[in-house]
């Protein structure tokens, strides 16, 4: 059995009021994935209608249906509107459902109260009578990440900075044990911060993010999902992890900036883009169980 499945981090987390533009809905739909999972996803003006016509009207079921955060959390200053950065999972209803009974199965982080536990959304989905928990993920900077500027001693920096990522994503198989168990089919994808193909820095690698855990296996295309400023080495931030299923056929896609040529004006290149447009490549592979 198999599966297609799409990863995207959407990059609406950088203002509370951000419109989702057009063609973020057209590039997903035509993908057809069997399994969409969105990272910085914001219930901003339009995300009701982006979400109407980018999932049920194409078959598709999604969770949460509206901000799981409560509208007087995260508020900045300069903003009139709460900025939640959250996840947003769909599948197709000819593929895959959730059943009713199953709902209260559904877990949720909540990050308003801390900036040091990772964006998390868990949901288990039946294929007849095969199970599969999907988690889609985002591991925060983190409140270190605050303390950067004017720093002299980047190295200890770094390190820091690893160690509170490297906890949020314990955090992550944390809930997927008490919630899965160790038999389970698990798929997880998401954006995980981690530092940039080929540093010397291996304290937050991509090596990392399955903690030594021998039951997950990564899953890393070759490229990067994130430019970066050009004079660095690339960044592969988007990445699959399963356990007692396996992925294939996995790459980093951005079709989608061929028909936005006048937003992207670099080609594929991503970097300096303005929000809300995304500033990652799509994750896409096939899940396999």
């Amino acid at each position: 059995m198999e599966l297609k499945v799409l990863e995207w981090n959407l990059n609406l987390r950088s203002d509370g009021e951000n419109i989702i533009p057009d063609f973020v809905g057209a590039a997903i739909k035509e993908q057809d994935a069997d399994i969409v999972i969105l990272t910085e996803f914001v219930f901003c003006e339009n995300a009701n209608n982006f979400l109407n016509k980018t999932f049920p009207d194409n078959d598709y079921d999604y969770y949460p249906k509206e901000s799981m955060y409560d509208k007087n959390t995260q508020v900045n200053e300069d903003e009139k509107e709460p900025r939640v950065n959250e996840i947003l999972i769909a599948w197709k209803k000819s593929s895959l459902n959730l059943w009713e009974n199953e709902k209260k199965e559904i877990y949720t982080q909540d990050c308003s109260k801390s900036e040091d536990v990772p964006n998390l959304l868990i949901i288990p989905l039946r294929k007849g009578r095969l199970k599969l928990w999907v988690a889609g993920v985002r591991i925060t900077m983190t409140s270190q990440n605050k303390v950067l500027e004017g720093k002299t001693n980047l190295t200890e920096f770094y390190i820091q900075q690893a160690e509170l990522r490297y906890n949020e994503m314990k955090m992550v198989y944390y809930h997927l044990d008490k919630k899965a168990g160790d038999k389970a089919r698990v798929l997880i994808a998401g954006d995980f911060n981690n530092y940039r193909r080929g540093t010397p820095r291996k304290e937050w690698n991509f090596n990392r993010i399955t903690c030594n855990r021998g039951d997950y296996t990564p899953y890393t295309p070759n490229g990067d999902s994130w430019d970066g400023d050009k004079k660095f080495i690339p960044a592969p931030e988007d990445h699959f992890i399963t356990k007692n299923c396996f992925m294939e056929n996995c790459k980093y896609e951005r079709d989608f900036t061929k028909s936005t040529k006048e937003i992207y004006k670099n080609g594929d290149r991503l970097l300096g883009i303005q929000p809300p447009n995304p500033d990652h490549a799509m994750l896409i592979g096939t899940l396999k169980f």
